[in-house]
C-alpha cells in the first residue's frame, strides 16, 4: 500500500483525516492479529491431533512388543537431527522470499490498494505466501 502523507493541522478536517487514518491502521492491526491468532490456533489443534495419534500408535506398538521404548527414542532422536539438519524444524517463523537476480530487473507491478480496498477488503494481505524484503518494506 502506498504511504500517504497526513496533514497534521489543527483544523477540524485535518483532525478528521488523522482520525480516519489512525482508525484505518487500527483495523489493519486488529485484522493482522486476528489472522495470526487464528493461524496459530489452527496449527495448535492440528498438532494436538498428530500428537495424540502418534503417542497412541507408539503405546500400542510398545505394548504388543513390536518395538521397544529405546528403539522409539533412538528413532525420534535421529528424525529430530535430520529435520534440524535440513532446516525443517517446525515453529512459528517468518518466510522471506529470495528472488533470482533477473526478477530484480523487472519493474514491480504497482497496485493502487487504497482505491481497491473497498472492493477486495485486503484479500491479498490475507494470503499465506512469502514476500520479498522490498515488498515488506512497501
Amino acid at each position: 500500500m502506498e504511504a500517504r502523507e497526513i496533514d497534521n493541522t489543527t483544523s477540524d478536517s485535518g483532525a478528521d483525516v488523522l482520525g480516519t487514518a489512525v482508525n484505518h491502521l487500527e483495523r489493519q492491526l486488529e485484522r493482522g492479529s486476528l489472522f495470526t491468532h487464528t493461524a496459530i490456533g489452527e496449527n495448535t489443534l492440528r498438532l494436538g491431533e498428530v500428537e495424540s495419534f502418534t503417542y497412541g500408535l507408539i503405546d500400542a506398538l510398545i505394548s504388543k512388543g513390536v518395538v521397544s521404548s529405546e528403539e522409539v527414542s533412538e528413532a525420534a532422536t535421529s528424525v529430530r537431527q535430520q529435520l534440524a539438519g535440513n532446516g525443517e524444524m517446525t515453529g512459528v517463523g517468518v518466510a522471506i522470499r529470495i528472488d533470482k537476480p533477473e526478477a530484480a530487473e523487472r519493474e514491480p507491478a504497482r497496485v493502487d490498494c487504497a482505491s481497491r480496498l473497498h472492493i477486495c477488503h485486503a484479500a491479498c494481505c490475507k494470503l499465506d505466501f512469502a514476500l520479498s524484503t522490498s515488498e515488506i518494506e512497501e
